[in-house]
């Protein structure tokens, strides 16, 4: 999982250690104590499971390898809020509020015919 700064400076990704490490662009170094420095940024887009914006995805009792994947939408809705959708090792995808904050945030569930589900992501403009 990868987030890219809106002015495209640094990133920001996701470690099997359940890290959230930060990225100069240009030269591709780490940035140490970048959750601090970067913690105010406007990210252009957010597939990262771990970070502030996404704490409230993580279900009650769940290990850090129970969410696959995470998506941002593109839009923001006329409330002013975007929305998340995420994929699960239960047959899950969610959709939830972005930022969601609270742990065990509700959201619209749907169930697919698989055992996990690796992947998600919105499409271009969030269309059908």
């Amino acid at each position: 999982e990868m987030c890219i700064r809106d002015s495209s400076m640094n990133l920001q990704s996701n470690c099997g250690a359940y890290e959230l490490l930060f990225w100069d662009a240009q030269n591709g170094k780490h940035i140490p104590g970048g959750a601090s420095a970067l913690r105010d940024e406007k990210w252009a887009t957010w597939t990262c499971v771990l970070g502030w914006p996404v704490q409230g995805i993580w279900p009650l009792h769940a290990d850090g390898s129970d969410i696959n994947s995470v998506d941002r939408s593109h839009t923001t809705h006329p409330a002013g809020y975007q929305l998340v959708a995420l994929g699960d090792d239960s047959s899950r995808v969610r959709v939830l509020r972005y930022p969601s904050i609270k742990k065990n945030s509700d959201g619209v569930i749907a169930r697919g015919h698989s055992s996990h589900v690796t992947s998600v992501r919105w499409s271009l403009n969030d269309e059908n």
